[in-house]
């Protein structure tokens, strides 16, 4: 009966325009009987990892950040160019700019996180002229059917074990050829993976990212999102990660850009942990204490 009434709700939503239930969302979220009945089972990872129950702005926040998000997506691809720059911002361009104007030649990896409005960030990038690729375990904007994607192209990846070798050979051509790549490091699925340090527990991370950047001699620049409670998005690109010591082993060179991130995301975990996926907070608590 709950999980009806909130799939009714969602769909409600379609036809209305993108602030109209964007606010409808931040009512329906700040309800207190609401976040004692139907949410109590959502917010419960959330006051586990905060050590205390989340204050009432920090709940709106993780749900928001953790429902609706096929609606955000395919509603902030259909808004009109002046309407999605009324709600949707980013921050840091000139750190992506300033690898595109090298005279290297090499590609970027925007190395995104599954946080915030994290599904957000390729077209809202293309949309602002931006032409990359996505790696996507599949094609959630066919499926929804999102409009103004003409910078974007989507390389399905599925939910196997890992690259198959065509779209690794693809996105490899792509990067040597000064293209800009977008991939999600901190994803739960695939093979090859080291375990490192994450806020007190052993998590595992994928090294798809670090490999291709260290193959290629692609530059990886995190970008990270945030949504507010009105259903604004601010997508912020930050500095590049550290360049590897050329002289260094492939392995090392590959160690030390996994570091990095993992210190990224730590760092945005930290900061905004209301904006943390519901499932990746599950496998965290599961995960080995250090």
């Amino acid at each position: 009966m709950k999980a009806q009434l909130i799939r009714t709700f969602y769909r409600s939503l379609g036809p209305v325009p993108y602030p109209v239930a964007a606010r409808a969302l931040e009512y329906f979220f700040a309800n207190p009987l609401l976040h004692k009945t139907l949410y109590k089972k959502s917010l419960r990872p959330l006051q586990r990892f905060l050590g205390a129950p989340p204050d009432h702005h920090q709940a709106i926040q993780y749900l928001l950040a953790n429902h609706a998000n096929d609606w955000r997506l395919s509603a902030l691809a259909k808004l009109e160019n002046t309407d999605f720059e009324r709600v949707v911002t980013i921050e840091g361009l000139h750190h992506l700019r300033a690898q595109t104007d090298s005279t290297s030649g090499s590609g970027i990896i925007l190395a995104n996180t599954h946080h915030g409005a994290s599904r957000c960030v390729p077209i809202s990038l293309a949309r602002s002229g931006i032409q990359l690729t996505s790696l996507e375990s599949h094609d959630v904007l066919a499926k929804i059917g999102a409009a103004n994607r003409q910078n974007l192209n989507v390389v399905e990846v599925g939910k196997g074990e890992g690259f198959v070798l065509k779209q690794v050979r693809k996105v490899q051509k792509l990067l040597k050829g000064g293209g800009i790549l977008h991939i999600v490091p901190d994803g739960l699925q695939g093979s090859s993976s080291t375990s490192l340090p994450f806020l007190g527990r052993e998590r595992p991370f994928a090294t798809s990212f670090a490999e291709l950047a260290v193959d290629t001699g692609a530059r990886v620049v995190p970008v990270s999102s945030a949504l507010d409670n009105q259903g604004r998005v601010t997508i912020e690109l930050h500095p590049p990660l550290p360049t590897p010591d050329e002289d260094a082993l492939r392995s090392a060179k590959i160690n030390g850009l996994l570091h990095a991130y993992v210190d990224f995301l730590q760092q945005r975990w930290r900061t905004t942990p209301e904006n943390i996926r519901q499932h990746h907070l599950h496998f965290y608590q599961k995960l080995p204490v250090i």
